[in-house]
């Protein structure tokens, strides 16, 4: 019975690990997006600061 209760723990740990892994990928996707939105709204002012 008490090898059942660690087994399940186990289990219950992995997938706390895997949820947490996917909860980090996402906010690393959306950093990314967040970071290329910003890029693509600096570009314009650039290219008109290069022209004359």
């Amino acid at each position: 019975m008490k090898l059942q209760k660690e087994e399940l723990n186990q289990q219950q740990g992995l997938i706390q690990n895997r949820m947490i892994l996917v909860k980090r990928k996402q906010i690393l996707e959306s950093n990314r997006e967040l970071e290329f939105s910003e890029n693509f709204n600096l570009q314009p002012m650039m290219i008109y600061r290069v022209k004359p």
